[in-house]
């Protein structure tokens, strides 16, 4: 059996997101692009399960539309999830502050 690898775009998850300048600024091709955007997605569930207080819709908001760009660019430089989860706490916890 052979498989076939996953070349669906994951998306931003919220809707308007402007990742054109971001990506640019890389050398990077559509997969690393596709991980990235998977790494961040993935970081907002695990950061949203640590936080509690917000929806998820609202957790997901509040973050993308802060400092999403700041987040896939760590995705695309560092390929963490955990990393960009562990970025999304601390900047949560600068804007509480």
């Amino acid at each position: 059996m052979t498989t076939v690898p996953d070349t669906t775009m994951p998306l931003p998850p919220y809707p308007g997101l402007d990742i054109f300048e971001t990506v640019e600024s890389h050398d990077v091709d559509g997969a690393q692009v596709r991980s990235a955007l998977r790494r961040v997605n993935n970081a907002l569930d695990i950061a949203w399960d640590a936080e509690g207080g917000l929806t998820k819709e609202q957790f997901t908001q509040l973050v993308c539309s802060c400092f999403y760009n700041r987040l896939l660019d760590q995705a695309l430089r560092r390929p963490s999830t955990y990393g960009v989860a562990f970025l999304i706490e601390e900047l949560i916890t600068e804007l509480s502050a």
